[in-house]
């Protein structure tokens, strides 16, 4: 997101999960992409969600699941449910909840190079309301197998084309 961790209401955004009228729930989902523009994709280990406004009122509740897919090189890996759990440094709401969370995405999930990832499906305590200020992606970049040929290298390759076609017409 900003790389701000909020901890006030205006710096935090309130998500809910409500159904519809046929009874359908309907979640939040959150695209995040990642930076590939220094080499390739992402293979991605931790995802960390902090909480919302913890003095001002009780809502913020914790996240306690959610789904979690990857979209990479080789296509999209299917979501896969977590389990969310506090982490080091976690705060709670008026209501006793935990707010900040993490989840772990060792196995196969961390396997699958990523250019983004998807949250969707989630679950909270507090009448599934919740808000998030901030969003950390963790992980290891793949180094990038595309190298760009430089001016000299490209040039020799010319030389090299006017050098066969110049014989092709001598013989």
């Amino acid at each position: 997101m900003n790389g701000v961790i909020g901890t006030f209401a205006v710096s935090s955004q309130l998500f809910v999960t409500p159904s519809a009228n046929d009874g359908t729930l309907i979640s939040p989902a959150i695209f995040l992409t990642l930076d590939f523009t220094t080499g390739g994709p992402w293979l991605v280990n931790r995802v960390e969600i902090y909480g919302g406004d913890i003095f001002d009122n009780g809502i913020p509740g914790a996240i306690t699941g959610l789904d979690i897919g990857i979209i990479g090189p080789t296509g999209g890996a299917p979501n896969t449910p977590f389990n969310t759990t506090a982490f080091a440094g976690s705060v709670q709401n008026q209501l006793g909840g935990d707010v900040n969370d993490g989840v772990d995405l060792t196995g196969p999930v961390a396997l699958a190079p990523a250019w983004a990832v998807v949250l969707s499906n989630f679950q909270g305590t507090n009448t599934n309301w919740f808000s998030i200020t901030e969003i950390k992606v963790f992980g290891e970049q793949v180094p990038s197998n595309n190298t760009i040929p430089e001016p000299t290298s490209l040039a020799l390759l010319g030389l090299g084309l006017i050098g066969l076609a110049a014989r092709r017409r001598r013989i």
